[in-house]
């Protein structure tokens, strides 16, 4: 599987294996009722542990399979 890791101002927050309960073609199909996607658009979904809202200035960053991959400063 693929190993998901977020950090938000460089504390890790999550680091787990993608799994999900439901199929990813629901999870596309249910977006795309919000929102047009594009390829190479990310669907970030949640877990099952505790979340953090995040706040402006803060930085979020992740990485699957250890390459950088998201990199977002909120404003």
């Amino acid at each position: 599987g693929l190993k998901v890791q977020t950090r938000i101002n460089d504390d890790q927050s999550l680091s787990t294996s993608l799994i999900t309960t439901r199929q990813i073609d629901d999870i596309i199909a249910e977006a795309s009722e919000y929102f047009t996607l594009k390829m190479g658009d990310m669907i970030v979904i949640g877990s099952d542990n505790e979340g953090h809202s995040l706040s402006i200035g803060e930085h979020l960053s992740g990485t699957i399979n250890e390459k950088d991959s998201l990199t977002i400063r909120i404003k």
